[in-house]
């Protein structure tokens, strides 16, 4: 009798268990970020590493290896394509910007895309990878890595767009996203909340016109071509074909820090979902460093510019304003410290690399001194952390403006910054509390995201 009950009680569990076992189905998933620097991986990676915990087979693809390996993606760099994406450093954003070419770093960007894409079909590895792979979903960096257009049709997979920043010019035709010139600034072209004249609105209103006009009748043409070749396949419908059945757009943006837009749809905002990552100890020196203090300020240009590609006088307004004062600390991210020998009262740590969020978490931080990237932006806002923004490439001009309107810290032109300027900077955004109050409801706001 009790091994009848036994058994019909196991019987009964394996059927209460069976009413919860759902259908599982993993997808084969890619990330494509070609033309895009490291920092383009930080927002992405959540749901890289999200979607892989959820059993689906994810890959990412770009020129740089995760500096931290999740060990259930699989990261795929070419040979060859690293070896290319060196070459980036050549390039002086700060002396095109001094020359005032800012718009011209923009014009340049697609031709890097025909370029990158034009070193993946050169790659017989690469084309063998592509031919003999399958995805069911491909993730493509929205910045010109739309050669990626061409891997998905051969997958035969749906497509999303990772935007690492905001809407793009071009979205109003290919995504049906209401075109807000008449008050937005282009993210490229962008004026002041006091220069909103006739001749500004008008350019502002003909950029999203070229930027079609280009794309449909030099970069997709040529893409197309460079795919074509590369693949040696003939049924490659047009990339603007292609492009209409994207499926949805990601954006790297948040109400409460973004011009308030109108989104359709299949636009989604995901800003913040990199900053809710538990945090992990700082380096000891740099942790022993800031224990010693009573406030620091955080200093980065992030991962493509460079202190040392800068002007002397520039250089010395930026090191004459930190040695004005010694009462603070300085964390200074730089790719060497040979600057050490300017601060003999020891008042600065310098590393090539930082744990930017762990930084910017810190207790003891007043501020952050930024190139007004996106991603480090976001990163101040969910911690509160008043900034001092320097534009110097790509849309760092859009989001220093949006800083400086929301008064979350203070703009300053770098080609043009004196010593005097950087140290009243600082002293406001220390001293002044204004960059306090609304810039605590943004946070929260964001920290909902």
């Amino acid at each position: 009798m009790g091994q009848t009950s036994t058994s019909l009680c196991c019987i009964f569990i394996c059927f209460m268990l069976a009413q919860t076992v759902f259908q599982v189905e993993s997808a084969n998933i890619l990330f494509f970020f070609g033309v895009s620097s490291y920092s383009h991986r930080l927002p992405a990676w959540p749901l890289v590493t999200g979607l892989a915990e959820k059993g689906h087979n994810v890959t990412f693809l770009s020129p740089f290896k995760a500096k931290n390996p999740h060990p259930k993606v699989v990261d795929y760099a070419p040979r060859k394509f690293s070896e290319w994406a060196e070459s980036w450093d050549e390039m002086n954003m700060f002396d095109m910007r001094k020359k005032g070419d800012m718009y011209k770093q923009w014009l340049i960007l697609p031709y890097f895309g025909i370029a990158m894409c034009e070193k993946l079909y050169s790659d017989e590895e690469f084309i063998n990878w592509v031919k003999s792979s399958t995805y069911d979903l491909v993730f493509i960096d929205a910045l010109f890595n739309e050669c990626g257009y061409g891997m998905a049709h051969i997958f035969g997979a749906k497509v999303i767009q990772f935007d690492t920043t905001t809407v793009f010019p071009w979205y109003s035709s290919a995504f049906g996203s209401p075109d807000e010139t008449n008050w937005i600034p282009d993210m490229a072209y962008v004026f002041g909340a006091n220069e909103v004249t006739f001749q500004n609105r008008l350019i502002n209103a003909l950029i999203p016109v070229g930027w079609d006009l280009f794309r449909s009748w030099i970069y997709f043409p040529q893409l197309e071509e460079i795919t074509r070749t590369g693949l040696s396949t003939t049924d490659l419908p047009t990339f603007q074909d292609i492009e209409k059945n994207v499926s949805m757009i990601f954006l790297n943006t948040y109400y409460s820090e973004e011009f308030a837009r109108a989104l359709p749809p299949n636009m989604v905002s995901i800003g913040g979902i990199a900053y809710v990552e538990k945090r992990t100890p700082l380096p000891k020196d740099l942790a022993a460093f800031l224990e010693k203090g009573n406030g620091f300020i955080y200093v980065s240009f992030g991962t493509v510019a460079d202190l040392q590609k800068m002007d002397a006088s520039t250089q010395q307004a930026i090191i004459g304003a930190l040695q004005s004062f010694p009462e603070l600390q300085f964390v200074w991210k730089l790719r060497n410290d040979s600057l050490l020998k300017e601060f003999p009262n020891g008042n600065v740590y310098i590393s090539n690399w930082m744990p930017q969020q762990d930084i910017l978490s810190h207790p003891k931080i007043k501020a952050f001194i930024t190139h007004s990237g996106l991603i480090g932006i976001q990163e101040s806002i969910y911690n509160a952390v008043p900034l001092i923004s320097f534009p110097i490439f790509a849309e760092q001009d859009y989001n220093a403006e949006r800083v400086h309107r929301n008064e979350y810290g203070i703009r300053l032109e770098i080609t043009t910054v004196n010593q005097a300027e950087l140290e009243d900077a600082i002293s406001k955004v220390v001293n002044d509390s204004k960059y306090d109050p609304d810039f605590k409801f943004t946070q929260y706001s964001t920290n909902d995201a």
